[in-house]
C-alpha cells in the first residue's frame, strides 16, 4: 500500500466511519419523520455536514487519547504515518465544511451544528474532558452521535418540533448510550489497570452488559408503547433485541464481539432497507450499500481471524 492509501486508511480508522454513519442513519429518520420525503439536495448536504462534525469528532479524540493509549500499551503505529498537526488540520477543516453547509441551509441547523461541535469538543478536550466524567460521557455519545442528528433531520423541514420528537430523542438517546456502553466493553480491564475513569470502568464488565441490554429493553418499550409496532424504529429495535438478549448468555469474548457488531449492522441495514422502501429514493439506498459493504468487511476479516 502507497503512502497515500495507508494516510486513507488511517484517517478513515481515527474517524471512526461506523460513528459517523449512526449519526447519518439517524439524520434520515429526523427527516423522514419529519416530511415523509426527502428533499434530496437539502439531504444530501446536511448528510455531508453531520458526517463531516462527527467524524472530526472522532479525530480530536484520537488525538488526546494518544497519550493514554501509549501509556496503557495499545498500539499507536498510526502516528508514524498520521501525525497529531495533520489530524488537527483536517479537523478544523471538516468542521468548517459542516459548519458552513449547514448555515448555507438554514440559521438554526448552523447553530445546532455548533452544538455538535461544542458537545464533542468538550467530550475529548482537556480541561473539561467529560469522556472521564460519568455519566456524563453516556450522555455525550448520546446527544453527539443520536438526539443531535436526528434532530438536525427533523428541522431540515420544519421548524418546530411537537411532542413526539422529545420521545423519539429520549429513545434515540437511550439506544446510543446502550451501544456506546457495549462497544466499551472491550477496553474495560485496560482501563481500570490504567485508571482511567467513565461509565464503564465505574459499572465493571458483568453490570456494564446489564445496564446496556436494560436500557436497549426499555428504549424498545417505550418506542412500542409511545408510538407502534410499525415505526421504522421499533420494527429495527425488535429486529436487534435477538442479538442483544443472546449477549448476555455467552461468556466468549469472541462471540460477544460478533454480537454487538451484529447489532450495529441489522439495525443500520433495518433501517436503510425500510427507508428506501418507503421513500423510493437513492439516499437511503446509498447508506445501505455502503453498510452492506461494512458487513462484507467485518465478515472477511473474522473469516481470516478464524483460519
Amino acid at each position: 500500500m502507497n503512502n497515500i492509501g495507508v494516510k486513507i486508511f488511517c484517517y478513515t480508522k481515527a474517524s471512526r466511519i461506523e460513528g459517523s454513519l449512526v449519526a447519518a442513519v439517524f439524520l434520515l429518520i429526523g427527516a423522514w419523520y419529519s416530511s415523509k420525503s426527502f428533499s434530496t439536495n437539502l439531504t444530501i448536504i446536511s448528510l455531508i455536514s453531520v458526517i463531516a462534525l462527527v467524524s472530526s469528532g472522532s479525530l480530536i479524540n484520537y488525538v488526546y487519547d494518544r497519550g493514554l493509549d501509549e501509556k496503557s500499551g495499545k498500539n499507536i503505529d498510526f502516528f508514524n504515518f498520521v501525525s497529531q498537526k495533520e489530524i488537527i488540520r483536517l479537523y478544523i477543516l471538516l468542521n468548517v465544511i459542516g459548519l458552513t453547509l449547514l448555515l448555507y441551509i438554514d440559521i438554526i441547523l448552523f447553530a445546532i451544528g455548533i452544538v455538535i461541535f461544542i458537545v464533542f469538543l468538550i467530550y475529548s478536550a482537556p480541561p473539561i474532558r467529560l469522556k472521564t466524567l460519568p455519566p456524563l460521557d453516556c450522555i455525550i455519545n448520546g446527544l453527539g452521535f443520536g438526539v443531535l442528528p436526528f434532530l438536525l433531520g427533523v428541522l431540515l423541514f420544519r421548524k418546530e418540533l411537537n411532542f413526539n420528537m422529545v420521545w423519539y430523542s429520549i429513545i434515540i438517546g437511550m439506544v446510543v448510550i446502550s451501544y456506546y456502553l457495549l462497544i466499551s466493553f472491550f477496553d474495560i480491564e485496560e482501563d481500570q489497570a490504567f485508571g482511567i475513569k467513565n461509565s464503564c470502568t465505574k459499572l465493571g464488565k458483568n453490570r456494564v452488559i446489564n445496564v446496556a441490554i436494560l436500557l436497549f429493553f426499555i428504549a424498545t418499550i417505550i418506542s412500542i408503547t409511545a408510538f407502534n409496532l410499525k415505526t421504522i424504529l421499533s420494527i429495527s429495535l425488535l429486529i436487534c433485541t435477538p442479538a442483544i438478549l443472546s449477549i448476555k448468555f455467552t461468556n466468549n469474548i469472541n462471540h460477544i464481539r460478533i454480537l454487538i457488531s451484529s447489532v450495529f449492522i441489522l439495525w443500520a441495514l433495518t433501517i436503510t432497507l425500510l427507508l428506501s422502501m418507503l421513500s423510493h429514493s437513492l439516499i437511503p439506498i446509498f447508506l445501505f450499500i455502503i453498510v452492506l459493504l461494512i458487513t462484507i468487511q467485518v465478515i472477511h476479516i473474522y473469516l481470516k481471524e478464524k483460519s
